[in-house]
């Protein structure tokens, strides 16, 4: 859908997000040093470059409803599918008949992800805002790269779990060991999401069908 704010919904979007970042705003909302417009590339690879980051700004959350959605924003570790296919294996979590970093499909991972967390760290679990996830970031030059997250700005605004919390998980999935590297020198931090990286207009019940069908398994896993 579009990424360009409608006029009749201008005053509306600023009396809400107006106090966000400059570099946070939506692209035809700002301009250059020599006072032209940006184009939406521009502004994608400038909001790039500022990633990754340890915090994000408030009010980032999908609205309900079909609205002018923000950009999403995962805060996780960050890697290659080698790396990803490594730890999934050694933590138990690698779906059935997965053979190698090239035939990983990160929506059937989630699922096992959080039964393995839920099940060693339930404390921690509890405290996590919202629940784990797989999902693939971009990073400069439009890069692609896996992600094991553990906050969504979708579902949880710029909140994050504690430091220990992230430091017990990092050593439960062997981050910074050996060969299994991370990016962002193995450091949880925010990242760009791969499908969702500009203002749009979008229905939070599109994409809650489209893209997070599985998350009701998950859901089941926090009920008991």
């Amino acid at each position: 859908m579009s990424t360009e704010l409608k006029t009749q919904h201008f005053t509306r979007f600023m009396d809400f997000y107006g106090d966000l970042p400059d570099e946070f705003l939506p692209w035809m909302l700002l301009q250059t040093s020599d006072g032209t417009q940006w184009t939406i590339k521009q502004w994608i690879d400038n909001l790039l470059a500022l990633f990754p980051r340890d915090t994000i700004p408030a009010k980032l959350h999908l609205q309900k409803g079909l609205s002018f959605q923000p950009p999403r924003f995962l805060f996780g570790w960050a890697m290659s599918s080698s790396v990803l296919f490594k730890i999934a294996q050694r933590c138990n979590f690698l779906p059935p008949n997965t053979r190698g970093p090239e035939t990983l499909k990160w929506a059937k991972m989630v699922l096992p992800l959080n039964a393995v967390l839920r099940e060693k760290f339930p404390e921690i679990m509890a405290r996590l805002p919202g629940y784990a996830l797989i999902d693939p970031v971009m990073t400069t030059d439009w890069r692609y790269h896996q992600c094991i997250v553990l906050a969504d700005s979708y579902v949880t605004g710029n909140s994050k779990p504690s430091q220990d919390d992230i430091n017990t998980l990092k050593d439960f999935l062997g981050i910074g060991e050996g060969s299994t590297q991370a990016l962002a020198d193995n450091q949880a931090k925010w990242w760009v999401d791969y499908g969702q990286y500009t203002w749009r207009y979008m229905d939070s019940r599109e994409f809650n069908a489209v893209s997070k069908p599985w998350l009701k398994e998950v859901r089941k896993l926090q009920s008991k």
